[in-house]
Order: C-alpha cells, then sequence, then structure tokens
C-alpha cells in the first residue's frame, strides 16, 4: 500500500474566539499539521498522511470540531453574507 496525503481545510468562522486555539491543538495532537495554504483568514489548511486512500480524512476533522464544522458550501455561503454585509454597510457609510 501507499501512503496518501491528505490535505482539508477547517473553518474557524462559527467557532467561539475562546476555542479557536483549543481546537487547533486538538487537530494538531492528532497528527494533522498545517499546510500553509491560506486565504480565508478564519480558515487553515492541514495535512496528514494516512495509510490508504479509503480513510476519510475529514471524520477526524469534523469529530473536533462539532457543531462548528463547516462544509465547503457553508464556507462558501458565509463568506458570501459577510461579504454583502459588508458592502451593505458601506453603502450606507456613503450615503
Amino acid at each position: 500500500m501507499t501512503d496518501v496525503k491528505k490535505i482539508s481545510g477547517v473553518s474557524f468562522a462559527k467557532a467561539p474566539l475562546d476555542e479557536i486555539s483549543g481546537k487547533a491543538a486538538e487537530i494538531l495532537a492528532l497528527g494533522w499539521k498545517e499546510s500553509g495554504l491560506r486565504g480565508d483568514p478564519w480558515a487553515v489548511s492541514f495535512e496528514k498522511v494516512f495509510p490508504d486512500t479509503t480513510t476519510d480524512a475529514e471524520a477526524e476533522l469534523r469529530a473536533v470540531m462539532g457543531d462548528y464544522w463547516m462544509t465547503k458550501d457553508d464556507q462558501r455561503a458565509y463568506t458570501e453574507a459577510i461579504s454583502a454585509a459588508q458592502r451593505l454597510a458601506r453603502r450606507r457609510c456613503s450615503e
């Protein structure tokens, strides 16, 4: 069998600020490491090597994040909602 590196993004946007470092520490304790890929300031990409391709890599991450887990679609919708709110606020400030 061949080892497979899996990369998964985790959004901390729904997590309370006082829980973010604890959640990140739990993920790191499971053998994940930050991949260095960034984009969204509230999201972190983690990577981990697994012994096969059948492993559900995100299962560990979902378990750690619990109710704060966001799918890629959730993350996209959240980002779009924040952007829309910012545009509305700028428009109101300029009136």
